[in-house]
């Protein structure tokens, strides 16, 4: 009998999430009763934020995962058999370098220094510069991809389809 009680009673008393999500549906209601449009509506969010003292929830921030050996093999395996040494060479730059894919198509040939197997990255992330290396064992790939495009100021040229 007490456990049908406080089933019951349960029910009869609100949580924190039921109260916002109610006081949300009272403000959409005002909102289209009053016809506010998309900057008042912005407006009165923020003063209801203010008035109840509520914050953003954080979001819950995970790390990527992480490929496995066998499953960066069979993939650079696929990509291989495309025949497309340019696309093998950025995906693999990508990979061993984590630079950002618009750092990545403005690398100029003048900012690869294969005896030191870096990279300078000008003008990154926040207007920052930076160096990033590379394996030793990437260094003849890279070099010989870059004898082969003599005639293009940057090391990476992107194909327009």
């Amino acid at each position: 009998m007490t456990v049908a009680k406080s089933k019951k009673s349960a029910n009869f008393v609100p949580s924190k999430q039921n109260a916002k999500s109610e006081a949300i549906k009272k403000i959409i209601r005002a909102v289209r009763q009053h016809r506010l449009g998309y900057e008042d509506f912005v407006y009165v969010c923020q003063q209801v934020r203010l008035k109840l003292k509520m914050k953003k929830p954080k979001k819950n921030r995970q790390l990527p995962e992480l490929l496995s050996m066998a499953q960066l093999k069979k993939f650079f395996k696929t990509v291989q058999k495309c025949g497309d040494t340019e696309h093998e060479l950025m995906l693999k730059l990508l990979l061993y370098t984590a630079v950002r894919v618009s750092e990545l198509v403005n690398i100029r040939r003048s900012d690869i220094d294969l005896d030191s197997c870096k990279i300078f990255i000008d003008s990154g992330k926040g207007k920052k510069d930076r160096y990033i290396l590379f394996p030793t064992s990437f260094r003849l790939a890279l070099q010989s991809y870059l004898d082969t495009r003599d005639d293009n100021v940057f090391a990476i040229e992107l194909k327009q389809s």
